[in-house]
């Protein structure tokens, strides 16, 4: 039997994840999942890629909003913002609509990373479309990097930790949706299948950068376990370990929740 193990969600991009017993299922994500990121002067987005001190930035969660914490520094920020505070922000080729907090958390985030950023919210009514060849309905997403949601089976990275001499944590790969059961990289055939009353599909198998090198908890970068999965995860020179997924129909899901193939 395949069953939900963990649900995280990570509300601003390329920083800490929060792990929830339950979760709202939204076509853009789970709720709360990557609506926020920092953007640099340009209105790029900015991630681990370049900075992997991003990694230290843990986020906690709570009925008023977000605690952002670096080290023994804390900053809040809400869970959604509105306003009139309107800025074209980009994720790789998209162009999104963004709302920049105005607020001293901004200069408190250029300070420890060295250069000017601010934090910038993905509007309600931005449509950001995931690649419309591996699109079924005209599925939009959040700030992810494509798709609005990751699965990843225990067993595989069971799998990858037994050839790796210094065993890794599952938050090197970001996944929103961890199951436990099934055979090691069963997640790369799935099509549909339900969580709870919640209906997914699979999209394609998810191509991984260079932020698996970084040890989420020291900021560290080092080769593995890009060098280990190069010798049986390579496909046409792209490393792939998870599923993207899309979401069919909304619904709140839980850990302990039967994932049924259909």
């Amino acid at each position: 039997m395949l069953v939900l193990t963990d649900i995280y969600i990570y509300p601003i991009k390329s920083m800490g994840g929060i792990r929830l017993e339950t979760a709202n299922c939204l076509e853009r994500g789970l709720e709360f999942d990557r609506r926020w990121m920092l953007v640099d002067e340009r209105g790029r987005f900015v991630s681990q890629r370049e900075h992997a001190h991003m990694s230290l930035f843990k986020i906690s969660i709570d009925n008023d909003g977000f605690t952002l914490q670096y080290r023994d520094e804390h900053r809040s920020i809400p869970k959604q913002l509105t306003g009139n505070n309107f800025s074209d922000v980009q994720v790789w080729g998209d162009t999104c609509k963004g709302l920049i907090l105005e607020d001293e958390v901004n200069s408190w985030l250029s300070n420890i990373l060295g250069f000017e950023v601010r934090l910038a919210y993905q509007a309600n009514d931005d449509q950001r479309k995931v690649d419309p060849d591996f699109a079924k309905n005209g599925e939009v997403t959040s700030l992810s990097d494509g798709y609005p949601y990751l699965a990843l089976g225990q067993s595989s990275l069971d799998m990858l930790n037994e050839k790796l001499s210094d065993p890794i944590h599952i938050n090197r790969f970001r996944a929103n949706l961890v199951f436990s059961g099934g055979q090691p990289h069963e997640e790369d055939n799935w099509t549909a299948f339900k969580i709870g009353g919640t209906n997914f599909y699979g999209a394609k198998p998810c191509s991984r950068c260079q932020v698996i090198t970084i040890n989420q908890e020291t900021a560290e970068i080092g080769k593995e376990p890009t060098k280990t999965l190069a010798r049986y995860r390579n496909f046409n020179h792209k490393i792939k370990f998870g599923m993207n997924v899309l979401c069919s129909s909304e619904g709140s899901i839980s850990v302990g929740d039967e994932i049924v193939l259909l």
